[in-house]
Formats: structure tokens, sequence, C-alpha cells
């Protein structure tokens, strides 16, 4: 039968074998949620008993034929849904880290700092920067009783309303996207310094129009904080240490070196992107996503297509030549 199934799945071309995959895929997910769902009940009933088993893992391992281990992860998941209801909204409720990684942390820490210390042993001024929606930063200061008003940017109510119900618009994190409470940074906005960088308005912070073909600097410092990693699906490579690219060729399509055409991509995603004649349309969250030439948006397994803050990519005219560009809008903040 395997030898059937492979040689079936050798006759299929690239991309129906990953259609299969992806269709594999969200079958799994489903049984899986189901066998959770399954086994919280058994667990809440105490039913695994009535089978003589002193436990929800050896009920497993006897009912399911699997390992110690199997047996465990399939029980973990239905204790997570038996003890915390809300793990639907589990992006709002961070786990605390353990004493174990605070050590970690600490030690990586040590280790880090010994290797960069100059050579005179004068450590620089760290620097971290805290990306702070108007949002949530106008919300931390009216709580705390330092604003006579959450919407500290004087926004039309309706805009301002319409952000803060949608938590697509909120973010309160470290460039490489480690989440932090807002109190934490409502202290750095008071003691530290500040740099309003402005993503969603009716300019951006640098605009270099056509005068300047690469970002640099503060240009490229400021395309740097629209995403924490590089904008290929799957790819975990930090911003920080991505190019900065063009979402509109400069050379093509006449794109302006401006933060609304503006895209982290690692180097070899940046010269798969070329190559290939990707191009890019931003949702209403923010989020960049790649659209190959004929048009498909480039999603993850059983992902939704997202709402469109932009049109989709549409021919342009440059120096008397067509060519097929994405309109770049102002750009919201990423995730």
């Amino acid at each position: 039968m395997f030898a059937d199934l492979i040689e079936e799945l050798t006759t299929l071309s690239a991309t129906e074998l990953d259609a299969v995959i992806a269709e594999t895929e969200l079958v799994k997910r489903a049984a899986e949620t189901r066998l959770a769902a399954a086994v919280a009940v058994v667990s809440a009933r105490g039913s695994f008993r009535d089978g003589g088993h002193r436990s929800i893992r050896t009920y497993l391992k006897g009912t399911l034929n699997c390992s110690g281990a199997q047996a465990n992860r399939i029980r973990r998941r239905a204790d997570l849904i038996n003890n915390h209801g809300t793990v639907d909204d589990a992006l709002n409720h961070p786990l605390p880290r353990t004493g174990d990684q605070r050590k970690f942390d600490a030690l990586h820490h040590i280790f880090v700092a010994w290797a960069t210390v100059p050579a005179d042993g004068i450590a620089p001024v760290p620097l971290v920067n805290i990306l702070f929606d108007h949002i949530s930063a106008g919300n931390a200061l009216f709580e705390h009783g330092l604003a006579e008003d959450p919407n500290i940017f004087g926004l039309p109510d309706s805009v301002f309303t319409a952000a803060a119900a949608d938590l697509s618009k909120h973010r309160c994190e470290t460039t490489t996207g480690t989440s932090v409470h807002r109190d934490v940074a409502l202290r750095a906005l008071i003691t530290g310094r500040v740099r309003r960088v402005v993503v969603d308005a009716d300019s951006v912070v640098i605009d270099l129009g056509r005068t300047q073909r690469l970002f640099t600097g503060k240009a490229r410092q400021a395309a740097q904080l629209l995403a924490t990693t590089c904008t290929h699906r799957g790819c975990d490579i930090p911003a920080t240490l991505c190019d900065v690219d063009h979402r509109n060729e400069w050379a093509d399509d006449g794109g302006p070196t401006d933060q609304a055409n503006a895209m982290p991509l690692c180097g070899s995603h940046d010269r798969w992107k070329h190559a290939n004649k990707i191009r890019s349309r931003r949702a209403t969250s923010g989020q960049l996503f790649l659209i190959t030439p004929d048009g498909t948006t480039i999603l993850p397994t059983g992902a939704r297509q997202p709402n469109w803050a932009e049109p989709p990519p549409t021919k342009q005219v440059f120096d008397g030549q067509s060519h097929t560009s994405t309109w770049a809008g102002v750009a919201p903040p990423l995730r």
C-alpha cells in the first residue's frame, strides 16, 4: 500500500504536492483537535478508571498503543482545554518565564557581555527599541493619570475608536518581536528617550523619493522597525539583519525609497523575490503578503485571505514601458 501511495505521489507536480501536504496538514490538525477534546472529556469525567487505568497517560498508552511521550503530549493538550478555558485567547495571556528560563537568560547575558566588551573596557550605553503604538501608549498614560485623554495625538474620535477596537493595530514589543507589558513600556517612555515613528499618518518618517536608491541610515532603521523578521513566510531571520528591499523595483518600476515602499528581506529571499518577479500587498493589519506573478497570495496552510488595505498589483507605465507593480500607500504598523 505504501509503495502504491509513493508511486501515485511521484506522478504529481510540485503545485499538486503542495496542495496534498496542505490538505493533509489541515486534516491532521482537525483530528488532533478532536482527539484532545475527547480526551479532555474523558479526563474530566474520570471514566478512564473504568478500564482499570490509574491515569490518563496509561489509558492513552493502552487505548492508542502509543508511547509514553506521545501519550503525554495528548494529555497536555487535554489538560490545556480543561484548565485554561481562554486558550483561544492565548495571545492576550502570555505565560511567565520559568526559573530555568531566567537562569539561562542570565548566563547568556554574561557570555554576550564578555564577548562584546570593547577594547577600552568601557561598555557602551545599551539601546533597546520598544515599539509602542499610539492606542496602547495613550491608554497606558490615561490609566495611570498621566494624560487627560487616551487620544494623545488628537485623532478624530471615529479613527481612534476604530483603531482601539482592532487588536491587530496594537503593538508593544521589542524589534525582535518579544512582547512587552505596556506598563514596562510606559516606564521606558518616562525614563528613556522617545523617538516618534509615524507609520500610519499622511506622511512617513523617512521619504527620500527618487533621489536615493538605497535605504541607508535612518531610512534603513525606520524600515526595519516595520517588521520583526524577513517578510518571506516562515523565514525567522531578524529584520535588523535583513536587506531593506523596494516593493516596487527602483529601476524597473520607478519605486521610491520611502517606508511605504520598503520591506525587510534576508539576502537569499531578496534575490529570490527579484528572480521570480514576486510582488507584495499590504493587509489592514499592516502585514505584508507576497504575491506570485499569477496573482496568488503566498499564505501558510489554513490561513484565510486577509482583509486588504491595498488594491491588487496593477499595470503602471514608466518611461513609456509597461510594468506590473504593487500599489504602495502609507504603511501602517506591522504585527
